[in-house]
């Protein structure tokens, strides 16, 4: 969705003290019940790393299935003291089964930004970055047409700004 989700789990992690090292991603695709009771597994056994933390990362965890958040809630209800398991996803509604897993997590809820924050932001970037600007207004325009994954702009930006030069 490129809202930053990941990148956020990512900070927080690294500010409860983990190191990149310390930092396990685990995509949707992945987590089934298997994979959830290799992860259970996995935080006892390998403990905490050299900053004394390990952190897991679940992606776009609203798509886990009914047995995989079920077995996910025995996971969150005998959790290591040295493991953070955060969930990542933009999804606002929730199956049941769900409801459930996420009443034990703290919740942050990011809102969406403004279409002028992120054409603001990008302005900044083509000039630390020295990338020819077009005419007044081609941030707006570029946000306009091409919507709010700031990701996706951010990536397009030095070609968008080439071809309106």
């Amino acid at each position: 969705m490129g809202s930053g989700k990941t990148t956020l789990a990512e900070c927080a992690a690294r500010h409860w003290g983990c190191t990149d090292w310390d930092i396990h991603r685990i995509e949707s695709a992945e987590a089934d019940v298997g994979r959830i009771r290799q992860l259970d597994i996995d935080m006892y056994t390998f403990g905490a790393g050299p900053t004394g933390r390990k952190a897991y990362i679940l992606d776009e965890i609203h798509t886990v299935s009914d047995r995989a958040a079920d077995r996910l809630l025995s996971v969150l209800e005998s959790l290591p003291k040295h493991v953070l398991l955060i969930g990542a996803t933009t999804e606002a509604s929730w199956i049941d089964a769900q409801r459930i897993l996420f009443s034990r997590w703290v919740k942050l809820q990011l809102q969406k930004p403004r279409a002028t924050d992120v054409a603001a932001h990008l302005e900044r970037i083509a000039e630390q970055e020295g990338l020819p600007v077009g005419a007044p207004g081609w941030a707006e325009k570029m946000v306009k047409y091409q919507g709010l994954n700031i990701r996706d702009l951010i990536n397009q930006l030095p070609a968008a700004l080439l071809s309106a030069a």
